[in-house]
């Protein structure tokens, strides 16, 4: 997976991804707007934020907030103690992803590891691990 992408440059100098793949040599993109543009690097992996992590065992909630400054999340994947847990989006504004601990999955009464892994548009992948009790 390559690390270059499109970026399309505003007039206040900022700029967001619109893709593209490299092939050949060349940078390939489709654009629907006239406007500049530019080839940029993204080598910067998604940032996880875990939002009142003292809180999970007692409202039965695990949270995270997940950023990514250049081309954004391509996906996430979630465990709990080893097996997959769905994260859902509550809060889209927010950016913020939510696991409901299911007790038929997690066991009750005991201390507990969730990892996330979360990987850009650019294939740069974040890893992060926590324990709590439930």
């Amino acid at each position: 997976m390559s690390k270059y992408f499109v970026a399309r440059i505003y007039p206040n100098g900022s700029k967001s991804s619109i893709g593209g793949q490299y092939e050949d040599g060349f940078m390939k993109a489709s654009i629907r707007e006239l406007g500049t543009y530019t080839v940029a690097v993204d080598t910067v992996p998604p940032e996880i934020i875990p939002i009142n992590k003292n809180q999970w065992g007692r409202n039965g909630k695990i949270v995270y907030r997940l950023k990514d400054k250049e081309t954004g999340i391509r996906s996430y994947r979630g465990t709990v103690d080893g097996k997959y847990a769905l994260f859902g989006r509550p809060n889209i504004v927010k950016s913020y992803w939510e696991y409901k601990i299911d007790p038929k999955r997690v066991n009750k009464g005991g201390k507990h590891v969730v990892e996330l892994t979360v990987t850009d548009n650019c294939g740069n992948e974040t890893v992060s691990r926590e324990t709590f009790v439930w």
